[in-house]
């Protein structure tokens, strides 16, 4: 994420997708969606400890990545 433009790689297809996204803070989470060609979006963003389980390294914020019926999960980190 950088301001309100995200970067998704798909590691599992390795297709990557520039996509455009309104922000919206909701409670704790900050909320990303838009439409990419008909396909809506959104990336959750939520305070929390996280560990990717492949590193053992341990991320401030869990993160959902929903992009039409395909949903994500992991962790995230500010930068």
């Amino acid at each position: 994420v950088n301001g309100t433009a995200l970067e998704f790689d798909d590691v599992s297809t390795g297709e990557k997708r520039s996509l455009t996204a309104t922000r919206s803070d909701s409670g704790t989470s900050t909320v990303y969606g838009g439409d990419n060609n008909g396909t809506s979006f959104t990336l959750t963003v939520t305070p929390g400890a996280c560990n990717d389980g492949m590193s053992d390294n341990t991320y401030p914020w869990t993160s959902t990545f929903v992009y039409g019926e395909a949903s994500f999960t992991g962790c995230a980190n500010p930068h």
